[in-house]
C-alpha cells in the first residue's frame, strides 16, 4: 500500500531521517485548487491568510 504526503507534511520526519521518498521522480503528483469567493465581501482576515496559504508555492 502506497501513501502519499505532502512535501511540507512529511519534512519534519524526513529531517530526522524517519522517513524518505521512494523514487520522488515517479512517484510525485500536483493538486490544483480553485477558490470562489463573494464578490464585494468585505475584508476577513481569516479569508485573506487562506488564500495567502494556498497561493504558497515551497
Amino acid at each position: 500500500m502506497w501513501v502519499f504526503l505532502p512535501t511540507h507534511f512529511a519534512q519534519k520526519w524526513v529531517a530526522e531521517d524517519k522517513m524518505r521518498a521512494i523514487d520522488p521522480e515517479q512517484y510525485q503528483f500536483e493538486t490544483l485548487f480553485s477558490v470562489i469567493t463573494r464578490k464585494g465581501a468585505r475584508e476577513n482576515l481569516i479569508l485573506k491568510a487562506f488564500l495567502k496559504e494556498l497561493t504558497f508555492s515551497p
